[in-house]
């Protein structure tokens, strides 16, 4: 019987190996910038968002204090890479978006991931990668939120 306690030692091993490709490959665009972790981060979550942040929300989704993050969103408007302006809403709130500089570093540094991702499931034998993509796809169709039919 397959407990969920070897499934998920399983899973976080293939997980761990993947970020440590996928890390390693993808990071080149940000360190290529000089950006720091929490600038790099900041890109990251903001790109991750529809709509335009808080720098309150940026500072909580990274854990650090609205001044750090405010501090890395100033440097980033500094390097072209983020936009800063007032809510529509409330004109005391500052809210920050990606610029084109900027979609297009975290869009080099996502398709480095996408590469490094395809070249481990491209490393993966045949009958392996079907097996792998089959319980993905199942996961993925379970963990989907029920629809009433």
């Amino acid at each position: 019987m397959t407990t969920p306690e070897s499934v998920c030692s399983h899973l976080e091993e293939f997980f761990l190996q993947v970020a440590a490709c996928c890390e390693e490959e993808g990071i080149d665009a940000f360190v290529e910038r000089e950006l720091t972790a929490t600038q790099a981060r900041t890109l990251l979550v903001i790109s991750s968002r529809p709509q335009h942040t808080q720098i309150s929300d940026l500072a909580r989704a990274i854990g650090i204090s609205v001044a750090a993050a405010g501090r890395a969103v100033d440097q980033l408007v500094g390097m072209g890479l983020v936009g800063r302006s007032e809510c529509e809403k409330d004109r005391r709130v500052r809210v920050v978006t990606l610029t084109d500089e900027g979609r297009e570093l975290v869009g080099s540094q996502l398709k480095a991931k996408r590469a490094a991702l395809r070249e481990i499931v491209g490393g993966l034998s045949d009958p392996t990668r079907s097996l792998l993509d089959r319980a993905l796809r199942a996961a993925i169709a379970e963990r989907q939120p029920n629809t009433p039919g």
